[in-house]
């Protein structure tokens, strides 16, 4: 993932947390960040496993 498209989820992750009512800012950046961490992981689990279907040989079966 870029740095660009990071940092726009990041924001679009921040403005959604700001409309809960109640939530303080400085626990809106904490969840953001987590949210997005939790986000890098699912997306590098994601890439693993197509990369071992892939050496499987069973890559086209499992993404047509």
């Amino acid at each position: 993932m870029e740095t660009i498209e990071i940092n726009k989820q990041f924001r679009q992750i921040l403005h959604e947390l700001q409309d809960i009512e109640g939530l303080p800012a400085d626990s809106v950046v904490q969840v953001a960040q987590v949210i997005l961490q939790e986000f890098g992981k699912d997306r590098r689990a994601e890439l693993a496993n197509r990369a071992k279907s892939s050496k499987n040989g069973n890559y086209y079966n499992n993404y047509r």
